[in-house]
């Protein structure tokens, strides 16, 4: 009832373009990837908004969040969620048409050993660590499964190794134009506790080449 008002007139929540799930697991770059994509002129949303999708009224929650965070408004554009802890996803979210489902993936030791440097999630153990990364590749699979097939996959290691080349390619995915660039904008919660990477490097509005 309180999204209500928003659901009227030009600018309404009702009008987006689609959505577009970028899921995978914590300090796998999708912080990188969400601020690119989110920085595209078709696109509203660039972070993880928390949000169970379990129907429609889910999905008009999910937009106003995504233009709070943002500052865009979600009426003709994709609205963007980060997925990277497991939330209730219904299958009729799934078979939508107008949906995009992104599946990011970063090798094993890396991203366990990133996520003890910063107790990532609060977890502060190697068995934590390994517990939690094993689950989320076990949930990914079945979104792939659920989508049957129809999801971009990439590793983690292409948005640095292969930048042109992966934009490129996610760009005629997501049939969005001009294509994505290195380059993006940094948005009010870029780089602050709890909204995923903290490091310098995401406050650098492009892609540092050579990080870890």
């Amino acid at each position: 009832m309180r999204l209500l008002s928003r659901c009227y007139g030009e600018n309404s929540l009702l009008k987006r373009r689609g959505f577009i799930f970028l899921c995978s697991h914590m300090r796998a770059r999708t912080t990188l990837l969400s601020h690119i994509v989110g920085s595209h002129r078709s696109v509203c949303g660039y972070a993880e908004l928390h949000q169970k999708l379990r129907g429609w009224p889910d999905l008009v929650e999910l937009c106003a969040k995504a233009e709070d965070a943002s500052g865009k408004t979600a009426a003709h554009h994709y609205v963007l969620d980060k997925i990277v802890h497991n939330l209730p996803i219904r299958q009729s979210i799934l078979d939508r048409d107008d949906t995009s489902l992104i599946i990011m993936v970063r090798d094993p030791l890396q991203t366990i050993r990133s996520i003890l440097e910063i107790k990532a999630g609060g977890i502060d153990d190697l068995e934590g660590a390994c517990d939690y990364y094993a689950a989320r590749l076990v949930a990914l699979r079945e979104l792939i499964g659920r989508r049957r097939g129809r999801v971009f996959y990439l590793d983690s290691e292409a948005l640095l190794e292969r930048t042109a080349v992966t934009l490129s390619a996610l760009s005629h995915h997501l049939a969005i134009d001009p294509e994505l660039s290195e380059n993006y904008r940094l948005f009010k919660h870029t780089g602050k506790p709890k909204h995923g990477d903290m490091s310098e490097n995401i406050r650098a509005g492009r892609i540092v080449h050579g990080q870890t």
